[in-house]
């Protein structure tokens, strides 16, 4: 039977990604990402988390290697995401917010997928149009709840 060489040996990090914001230390995204990278079997990736206010992330941001495959963006960085952004997608420029930040080689990509988790988690709870809804929220999840219910056909939440 023949064998199998064996895998090389990981020297470190392949690709890196991490959650910023302030305050962030209360974030479950790395224990959410970590999980889904064992689920998924990617070896070789790290997910962090990092203190950055809006301020210092342009500086962050620009001191990333090639190693960095992303970042989430929570509260204060989801407007100033798309000021650090080479492109920045049409959803992103609509809502006025960005929560991720993909990095590649072709630059920085700002991207608000916070409309599409709203609109999947309300409608695997059962909803399907929305009428007369309230948004409890301010900022980029305010901006990301509205336009999800917008795209449940609700013309006109209010926002509280």
């Amino acid at each position: 039977m023949p064998v199998e060489p064996a895998a090389p040996e990981q020297t470190g990090p392949v690709r890196r990604a991490a959650v910023l914001g302030s305050p962030v230390a209360h974030s479950l995204s790395p224990v959410l990402h970590r999980a889904a990278y064992a689920a998924l079997g990617l070896t070789g990736w790290e997910y962090a988390l990092h203190e950055c206010d809006e301020a210092g992330l342009p500086a962050f941001v620009e001191g990333l290697d090639a190693t960095w495959a992303g970042l989430s963006l929570t509260m204060p960085l989801k407007r100033v995401a798309l000021d650090v952004a080479d492109t920045v997608s049409d959803l992103a420029a609509a809502t006025g917010a960005a929560n991720t930040l993909v990095l590649s080689a072709a630059g920085r990509v700002a991207e608000n997928t916070d409309v599409a988790g709203t609109v999947a988690a309300l409608r695997e709870a059962g909803v399907r149009t929305a009428r007369d809804a309230v948004v409890f929220a301010a900022g980029g999840t305010a901006r990301a709840a509205l336009a999800a219910l917008r795209d449940l056909g609700d013309p006109a939440p209010r926002v509280l």
